[in-house]
């Protein structure tokens, strides 16, 4: 029987980004190796293994699938 979707349409090994507010890991990317395990994330977010650290549990809001744009800009937006 096929494993549970994971939250926020994540893929086992698919690549991310953290994009959270701790600002050691912001931009630092990740791949996704399982559902949230940590009590703050489960059913809301996934476990990230990140480069050159261990592994995290990050809501699905934390984790962007492009590398953020330098700044915390997002494409798009209009800035003066």
């Amino acid at each position: 029987e096929p494993a549970p979707p994971l939250p926020g349409g994540f893929i086992l090994g698919e690549t991310v980004y953290f994009i959270g507010s701790i600002k050691p890991f912001f931009g630092v990317e990740g791949e996704v190796i399982g559902p949230g395990t940590h009590s703050s994330v489960v059913g809301k977010g996934v476990d990230v293994a990140l480069k050159n650290n261990g592994p995290l549990g990050c809501l699905c809001e934390q984790l962007a699938r492009e590398p953020p744009l330098p700044g915390g800009f997002k494409a798009g937006e209009t800035v003066y």
